[in-house]
């Protein structure tokens, strides 16, 4: 079995709010399974207390979409790959890593 890394290729920035990435529809391939989380890769605190959250907000598997969760690991099966970040008082930047197996 390999190991294959997929990410999304444009990272996303928020400034005090929400925001969401994703996989493309059915943009998985074939595969014997996969492991998706979403990354922090930049903050900034605007104000005092600011906070910056992600998670996975849902996933399809074997065509049913499942609940969300703050990262994944499945057998084979996982078609699409949706993730949720937000920021408080802050600026931060985020990613969605896929890896998949083969």
């Amino acid at each position: 079995m390999a190991l294959q890394t997929y990410w999304i290729p444009a990272p996303l920035t928020i400034t005090n709010g929400t925001g969401y990435l994703r996989s493309p529809k059915e943009g998985i391939p074939p595969n014997w399974g996969v492991r998706s989380y979403p990354a922090i890769l930049d903050y900034i605190e605007g104000d005092d207390m600011g906070l910056v959250t992600s998670e996975i907000d849902y996933y399809v598997f074997k065509g049913t979409v499942m609940p969300a969760a703050p990262a994944i690991a499945k057998g084979p099966g996982v078609s699409e790959v949706h993730a949720f970040c937000s920021a408080f008082n802050a600026t931060a930047t985020f990613i969605l890593i896929i890896d998949f197996f083969f």
